[in-house]
């Protein structure tokens, strides 16, 4: 195959004038694009630092979720090398994460959170498209997920996105937190479509 190096006038011209702008737009373009994918050892600490953004953002609206204890450090790392945590990043920057953990045929997504300034770009609903398309593919019964009585905005986008109220309960280590309820969609997915969603 050809290969580019400016070795004379003609090709300093070309690689002036034409190659490097392509490039450099190329790289533009990449970099404005949205991504998501396995998060990486190397991203505990940014997303250390959405997380704190979240909480911060709760403590404002008044849902009682997560505390300063929770999600930490530790409870990242054990995510991202279970292989389990996944973020969407934009612009260089992650923008919204979420685990996505298996226990027999249901799925569970935890620890799902955007950071403030983009929870109303449609981050967060592209992510969890991305999570159930992988639910879907590996055959799940159903995707559920927790969420606290107090938190009106993740009861409401997870109606949206086809969620049931499935069952409620109060965490012992939270009780001043009141009740938790469970929400679940279920499947009822053929091989066929599975397949046909990964093309």
């Amino acid at each position: 195959p050809e290969t580019h190096q400016c070795t004379d006038d003609h090709r300093n011209s070309l690689c002036r004038d034409i190659i490097h702008p392509a490039l450099t737009l190329l790289r533009r373009h990449s970099r404005r694009q949205k991504m998501i994918t396995l998060a990486m050892r190397e991203d505990i600490e940014e997303i250390a630092a959405l997380f704190q953004q979240a909480k911060a953002q709760m403590l404002r609206d008044n849902i009682l979720q997560w505390h300063q204890a929770y999600p930490n450090l530790k409870h990242i790392a054990k995510d991202i090398l279970d292989q389990k945590c996944y973020k969407l990043v934009k612009n260089d920057e992650i923008v919204s994460v979420a685990s996505f953990y298996q226990e027999g045929n249901t799925y569970w997504i935890k620890r799902f959170a955007t950071t403030p300034s983009y929870t109303k770009c449609g981050y967060a609903s592209q992510l969890y498209q991305h999570l159930e398309n992988l639910g879907v593919v590996r055959q799940a019964e159903k995707i559920c997920s927790v969420t606290n009585h107090s938190n009106q905005k993740m009861q409401h986008f997870l109606l949206k996105q086809g969620f049931h109220k499935d069952a409620e309960y109060e965490d012992a280590s939270r009780k001043t937190y009141g009740k938790f309820y469970v929400f679940c969609k279920n499947f009822e997915v053929s091989k066929h479509e599975a397949r046909s969603r990964t093309r």
